[in-house]
């Protein structure tokens, strides 16, 4: 993968009912994230549910320094389950992962209903308990320069990192190769960093007879 990312903040106090930017500061990089190589396969399969393995190896062959990659490798086992009755269809998977930044144990499941013969609707509920600092809060610390002063900072506190997102879509099959798809995203903890809503609208290509 080929990243291009931008990042920017600002830190923003009040004092004696006055505000003003304590600091600010941004940057930009591009350049290649970590390599996934992956493999699954499938225990077992008959025409309505199947189920199978997966192992996902991440290479840290991104730039660490500037936020394209994790800094060391990760291996993810996954376990993925799924079944169809009729117009309906549901999924589900866990995986545990191993290295990189932080150990993780994630997980999701999927149910999408064919409400006509080119028109699906999906949802999805995603979850992710992260072996790491799970909200920033202010400490204080005295300056080390000057004598009597403290200074306001933010570090990670002791809890562990949870996340859950639902995720509400649709797929519209606009003709026998092309595939609209929608859906927005909306998470349901305030863990991480999270934005309210995001929307997403892609358009899928099918190649093959």
């Amino acid at each position: 993968p080929y990243i291009s990312l931008n990042i920017g903040g600002s830190r923003i106090n009040t004092c004696r009912g006055r505000t003003f930017t304590q600091a600010s500061a941004s940057g930009h990089a591009i350049g290649l994230a970590d390599m996934l190589v992956r493999t699954k396969y499938t225990l077992y399969d008959d025409e309505q549910s199947a189920i199978a393995a997966a192992v996902d190896v991440r290479l840290p062959t991104g730039r660490e320094e500037d936020l394209l990659g994790a800094g060391s490798a990760s291996v993810k086992f996954t376990a993925i389950g799924s079944m169809e009755a009729g117009r309906m269809s549901a999924h589900a998977n866990v995986g545990l992962t191993r290295g990189g930044l932080a150990d993780e144990l994630s997980y999701g499941a999927g149910v999408a209903v064919a409400t006509s013969s080119r028109l699906s609707l999906v949802g999805e509920l995603l979850g992710r308990y992260i072996d790491s600092s799970g909200h920033l809060v202010s400490t204080i610390a005295p300056h080390p320069l000057l004598t009597g002063v403290d200074t306001i900072r933010l570090t990670g506190d002791s809890s562990n990192l949870q996340m859950v997102t639902a995720v509400p879509g649709f797929k519209w099959n606009v003709s026998a190769t092309w595939v609209l798809a929608g859906n927005v995203t909306i998470p349901l903890t305030s863990a991480g960093l999270t934005a309210p809503i995001t929307p997403f609208l892609g358009l899928d290509y099918a190649i093959g007879r």
